[in-house]
């Protein structure tokens, strides 16, 4: 909160350097802490988005290293005040830095929304009373609650997996006893043309051409005989 502290956790130090949002306006401690080429984190409670802006340009302007982290600074926050979006906003805004949340809500499942959300960085604070004096307690986790909201990142994190759409090895099971094939819908010659009317949509087995390929095998000549609702192998089409 000033810059004898940045000092002092200089002096020790410290990995990284935490800007709470009650001086994320304060460029001169800004500047200051920056000086020190440390990574730093600023939470953005209680700022404007011009504001959240200038704090990435004077960070920029002082080539450090830092991350961005949404927060709402209102002890515990309402539910309808957290605005998850606005992470969104920041990683669209600001895509070259990372982007977090820092959470004073009470509970855990919004905190874990957020890494669903896309946060790479989540703050909660963490106490062994809640009653205790002070703003933050009431809305900190105790010590077997922070260690249940880790869990539950961590689950989270493995479930957000790839952006790609494929088939999943856990799916086979299901596949091998739903997954669809195209089998003839009467006995059929080879040499006969695949129409729509004389293939159907079936479970069978062995699995064949899938079902999926049924538009695209339309046309093509069986290479050989195929009984009623015997499975249409992907090999047996010219």
């Amino acid at each position: 909160m000033d810059s004898a502290s940045v000092d002092v956790l200089d002096t020790l130090e410290v990995p990284f350097l935490k800007i709470g949002s009650g001086d994320a306006n304060n460029f001169p401690l800004l500047k200051y802490a920056a000086s020190k080429k440390k990574p730093m984190v600023v939470s953005t409670g209680m700022q404007s988005m011009d504001t959240v802006r200038a704090i990435y340009k004077l960070l920029k302007a002082a080539k450090c290293r830092f991350c961005l982290l949404h927060c709402v600074s209102a002890y515990p926050t309402p539910a309808q005040d957290v605005n998850l979006r606005v992470i969104q906003t920041y990683k669209t805004e600001f895509p070259d830095v990372p982007i977090g949340y820092s959470g004073h809500e009470l509970g855990i499942t919004i905190s874990i929304s957020a890494i669903a959300m896309g946060a790479q960085v989540l703050e909660r604070h963490i106490t062994l009373d809640k009653s205790w004096k002070g703003s933050d307690h009431i809305c900190s986790l105790t010590p077997s609650e922070f260690r249940e909201l880790v869990d539950q990142v961590r689950t989270v994190e493995a479930a957000l997996g790839s952006p790609a759409k494929q088939f999943q090895s856990s799916e086979e099971p299901c596949y091998n006893k739903l997954g669809k094939t195209l089998v003839a819908a009467r006995h059929l010659s080879a040499g006969m043309s695949i129409t729509e009317e004389n293939i159907k949509v079936k479970v069978a087995e062995p699995k064949g051409c899938p079902a999926e390929k049924l538009y695209e095998v339309i046309g093509k000549k069986l290479l050989r005989d195929v009984g009623e609702d015997e499975s249409i192998m992907c090999d047996d089409l010219e």
